[in-house]
């Protein structure tokens, strides 16, 4: 049942057909799928009685496209998902860090990030295609750190970043932004030999993982570095999710 609402809840309120909610939960379905589906909504339906929301879910019939059944609708309201949320915090972030109120745009997305309690989908199992749209999500968690990281370099002593974004490049080292910032981090805290070593270990890093060279933007901060040029270095790069 909580893959299933998983699957209502990536839609994001729209109605879903049976066979969408299927190819969504296997990647090969039974052939039990449907039945198995009746059963799930059944007792989802259930679980929002004893929260007074049965009204929310609620079944279409003949709405499951061409060939015709039923399809299903998950009512959510304005401020039910902590997603809606991070979404507002991080487009309240950009209009502030747009009227150079650095400080408050931090904040902002400070507060968006602490929604996060995990990975998104961590506990629900279902097909390729839902694994695509819940990394889609993570995927904008690690851009808002990765924002977040790119503002505190311009509030708070470089050395103070450094931690979080060698924990950032730890988790997901596969990141080109991320190592960049950490250059950045480093050189700036006058450690210059340090981010030397630090676009090596990038660049080894995308050689053996995906066989690529680093990118303009590696490759721009890396000749900076050398050149001593910290008005590259501190060139800033702020991009929100909403841009």
């Amino acid at each position: 049942m909580r893959t299933l609402l998983t699957a209502f809840l990536i839609t994001d309120g729209k109605p879903v057909s049976r066979n969408g909610l299927i190819n969504l939960i296997w990647q090969d379905p039974p052939a039990s799928a449907a039945d198995n589906i009746r059963l799930h909504v059944r007792r989802l339906r259930e679980a929002l009685a004893s929260a007074n929301l049965t009204e929310r879910l609620t079944t279409i019939r003949g709405g499951g496209g061409e060939g015709g059944g039923s399809a299903y609708r998950l009512l959510i309201e304005p401020g039910d998902l902590d997603l809606h949320i991070f979404h507002e915090r991080v487009a309240q972030s950009q209009n502030l860090a747009d009227k150079g109120e650095i400080a408050r745009a931090a904040v902002q997305l400070e507060r968006a990030l602490q929604l996060w309690r995990g990975p998104a989908g961590t506990d629900s199992r279902g097909s390729q295609r839902l694994a695509l749209r819940l990394d889609a999500l993570n995927e904008q968690h690690l851009l808002a750190w990765e924002d977040l990281l790119e503002l505190r370099l311009h509030l708070v002593p470089p050395s103070r970043v450094t931690p979080d974004l060698y924990t950032l490049i730890a988790e997901s080292p596969l990141r080109e932004r991320s190592h960049s910032l950490l250059m950045r981090a480093l050189y700036l805290s006058g450690d210059t030999v340090g981010a030397l070593a630090a676009y090596e270990n990038a660049r080894n890093l995308l050689a053996e993982e995906l066989g690529i060279d680093p990118g303009p933007e590696l490759r721009r901060i890396h000749q900076a570095v050398i050149d001593h040029n910290e008005s590259i270095v501190l060139d800033f790069n702020y991009r929100l999710l909403t841009r």
